[in-house]
């Protein structure tokens, strides 16, 4: 990234090849420090890719640290420009840190393809726009992968097959083991009668004895044969399992389209205002989800909103929306999660409507802590699309 912003004559101010070495180490340093928290990749995101952040910025004055830390006259050589390198800093770090992890590659693509068509983006914009497409595309590959039946080659599924291993030597084992309690219950002693008296006390002794122990011959044999095939199972592949389990979650999205219930809500999505679908739909549906997914589930997602919603879906103020939240905040504050109220840093939009109905952001401070104008116009299957991928994004943070 910093070698296409150079190529751009972007930051033309990093003249010679040991201030652009400064700045490599620079952002390897930041990569080191931020893929440890992955709450820090998302808001480094949102820093990087707007041409339009603040000076005063908490990740900016970090990042400027960590950079005169290498080049102490890093802000003196830069002048005007210093922003653009910052960024520049700062988008080199997320690719180093979207090529060793995909689940983070995931992550900064989730965090800013919504928000980058509102940013105001210059010279910048095809290098951002090229770096997104192949992020995407990288992700896109490794989903459809994950999401896709394993085929023959006549195009037919292939099935799962167990075969499960036969136990060396059962049958001769219960028979060697049968035989030697018949004879030991035979002999003499074993035996208070005797098979040449006529009282019938050696056959109803034997009898009993016998059934006791072919009984327990055959329920050890029983339990060590079930013991080989549970080990034999828990030792195999999990390819067949990941099949069944997505023929299952397949299942549940057509059962949940058809039905139309939200789970969260415990009723019909025809039943729940309209004001807060947008956001009731998303969280639903994240919940099935895995977290890298094709671009085909969007559309699968938007399809099922905009038959249920069925009304106008013209572009309207995110002011208005988010409004709209607030008016039928009882509805949704239930399952809407609680972040702790950050003003230095910048914050995903679904981080914003829950600090606003909890009344710890106002309005006006949606251009500092999202990156947006609050006056900006956006449809409602846009704004649910957005919280669908924040939901999304907030499972990779959550991972350990």
């Amino acid at each position: 990234m910093l070698q296409k912003f150079l190529n751009q004559n972007l930051i033309s101010t990093v003249k010679d090849d040991a201030a652009f070495s400064k700045l490599q180490t620079s952002a390897r340093n930041l990569a080191n420090k931020i893929s440890k928290n992955k709450t820090k990749i998302q808001s480094y995101t949102l820093v990087a890719f707007d041409p339009n952040i603040n000076a005063d910025n908490h990740i900016v004055e970090e990042v400027n640290k960590i950079i005169s830390k290498k080049w102490n006259t890093f802000i003196q050589n830069t002048g005007d420009t210093h922003l653009t390198v910052i960024r520049a800093v700062i988008l080199e770090a997320l690719e180093l840190i979207s090529s060793d992890d995909i689940n983070d590659g995931n992550l900064i693509w989730l965090t800013s393809r919504n928000i980058i068509r509102y940013y105001k983006l210059g010279k910048e914009k095809e290098i951002l726009i090229e770096f997104l497409q192949k992020l995407g595309g990288q992700i896109e590959n490794q989903a459809q992968t994950n999401w896709s039946m394993t085929f023959d080659k006549k195009n037919k599924i292939v099935q799962a097959k167990i075969v499960i291993p036969k136990p060396s030597n059962v049958q001769s084992t219960i028979e060697k083991d049968i035989k030697e309690a018949i004879l030991s219950i035979a002999e003499g002693g074993k035996n208070p009668s005797s098979p040449t008296l006529v009282d019938g006390a050696w056959g109803t002794h034997f009898a009993s004895r016998v059934s006791d122990i072919i009984n327990q011959v055959v329920s050890s044999s029983l339990i060590k044969q079930g013991k080989t095939i549970s080990s034999f199972l828990n030792n195999q592949d999990n390819g067949d399992g990941d099949h069944f389990q997505l023929i299952d979650m397949r299942t549940h999205l057509l059962w949940w389209k058809e039905a139309c219930y939200s789970p969260v809500k415990d009723m019909s999505y025809i039943e729940i205002s309209k004001a807060v679908l947008p956001i009731v739909m998303p969280f639903d549906y994240s919940r099935f989800v895995p977290v890298l997914y094709p671009l085909s589930a969007d559309y699968f997602l938007r399809e099922v909103f905009q038959k249920v919603y069925n009304g106008d879906n013209k572009k309207i103020k995110l002011t208005e929306i988010i409004k709209r939240f607030k008016e039928q905040s009882k509805e949704i504050e239930s399952f809407i999660p609680g972040y702790h109220a950050d003003y230095n840093n910048r914050i995903s939009l679904l981080a914003f409507v829950s600090g606003f109905l909890k009344g710890d952001y106002s309005l006006k401070n949606i251009n500092k802590l999202i990156g947006i104008n609050g006056s900006d116009e956006i449809s409602m299957t846009e704004i649910m699309l957005w919280l669908f991928h924040d939901f999304q994004s907030i499972k990779i943070i959550s991972q350990k």
